[in-house]
């Protein structure tokens, strides 16, 4: 499916009546499919809005964990699920749009087997860098790499995650010479960076990032996004540095493709009635994520675009996944 079929798929829906699905689906619970383990950020937010999402859409809201294959077995499994509303996915970048690209046997093509639902938030990448480095932003960094025949030491959290493919797209627009380091995780990537192993670490911001910036042990030098993010106050947008550059990470909600409008039209009026509650807003800036209602079809464009921009990077840069 190309792109313009994408989104005119997520704008239109589909025309089968549905309101017995949404009976049935009301009748029980939801069943919200993460792929990853517990713990995390998007875990951590949905319990923000897990009450909230129980009244708007008149049914309990159970989160369920499915990791496997960087998040593709559990939007499979979503793929595959009824369309009445009662299995949605808890969507984010990495399935939707790079791993299906760095691992097309694994046969998941988010713009052919799933539909979007709801927008729920984005959270930048940013450039870190240990507080002997000299230079505040990235333009002082590309200057300090210069001096640095060898290249500079950039960690991320593996190959092929959102700090890496950011990494070497930020290389690719301004030549600098860079070594990526994977490590297993943001947390060790930042430790080692605390700890002075490496020069350098591209990540997904988080609170536990901000905290580590404020004490000073690490200092965040530029956020991948298109103007100033409330999530790093103070920080340098790269796109002052080049034009366009940005790299946020998208999380929404998807439904098996087919599903149809009715539903997915109730689905999307709960989530944008939930995160246009200025105190639900509050408490994701609080987690380093900007809540993002929106429709369906804004979801469909943000994640088209975020495809075709990062398979042309993959393309270009020849990243495969170990």
């Amino acid at each position: 499916m190309n792109r313009r079929d994408f989104v005119r798929s997520a704008a239109a829906g589909a025309a089968a009546a549905a309101a017995p699905g949404l009976a049935q689906a009301q009748a029980n619970y939801i069943r919200l499919l993460l792929s990853s383990s517990p713990g995390g950020t998007a875990d951590a937010l949905f319990r923000v809005m897990e009450e909230p999402l129980r009244a708007a859409l008149g049914s309990p809201v159970i989160m369920e964990y499915k990791p496997g294959a960087g998040g593709i077995t559990g939007h499979m499994e979503v793929s595959r699920g009824p369309r009445d509303g009662s299995l949605l996915g808890y969507a984010y970048s990495g399935p939707m749009s790079t791993i299906p690209i760095l691992r097309p046997e694994l046969g998941f093509d988010p713009r052919r087997d799933v539909m979007p639902a709801a927008m729920i938030m984005k959270t930048p990448v940013v450039f870190m860098a240990n507080p002997k480095v000299p230079g505040n932003d990235m333009a002082a960094i590309l200057e300090y790499a210069k001096s640095r025949p060898q290249g500079i030491n950039c960690g991320n959290s593996g190959m092929g995650s959102a700090g890496h493919i950011t990494a070497v797209y930020f290389a690719s627009r301004t030549g600098m010479n860079t070594i990526h380091v994977p490590y297993k995780g943001n947390g060790p990537a930042v430790q080692a960076l605390v700890g002075g192993e490496i020069e350098l670490v591209s990540a997904v911001t988080s609170s536990a990032i901000n905290t580590l910036a404020s004490s000073g042990r690490i200092k965040i030098v530029g956020v991948a996004s298109a103007e100033a993010s409330p999530v790093v106050p103070g920080v340098v947008p790269i796109s002052k540095l080049i034009p366009g550059f940005t790299s946020e990470v998208m999380h929404g909600v998807v439904a098996p493709a087919g599903t149809p409008d009715e539903v997915v039209r109730r689905v999307n009026a709960a989530f944008v009635k939930v995160l246009s509650d200025k105190n639900i807003q509050e408490r994701f800036l609080a987690n380093s994520c900007v809540a993002m209602p929106g429709t369906p079809a804004q979801y469909a464009q943000a994640i088209a675009a975020e495809f075709d921009q990062w398979q042309a990077v993959i393309r270009k840069s020849g990243i495969k996944m170990e």
